[in-house]
């Protein structure tokens, strides 16, 4: 488990964050000012929104398709 605390987010797809493969690392992040997705549900967690692996996995080849290369960049 990791935490990052961060007014700004931070660059999940930095190269040190994604498989061999391109995609996600991470299992999920939970944004506690987020309000696009559900909050993770669990005891003394029920604000924010929790972002998936699955969900910055269609982010990250969603920018590589449109930009027809690598990511350099994407933040929460």
């Amino acid at each position: 488990m990791v935490g990052i605390i961060d007014v700004e987010g931070f660059d999940f797809a930095h190269p040190d964050f994604l498989n061999d493969d391109g995609g996600t690392r991470w299992v999920s992040i939970w944004d506690q000012g987020g309000s696009n997705r559900p909050h993770p549900g669990t005891t003394g967690c029920d604000c924010g929104s929790e972002i998936l692996a699955e969900h910055m996995n269609i982010a990250l080849k969603s920018v590589r398709a449109k930009s027809g290369s690598g990511i350099t960049s994407y933040r929460t």
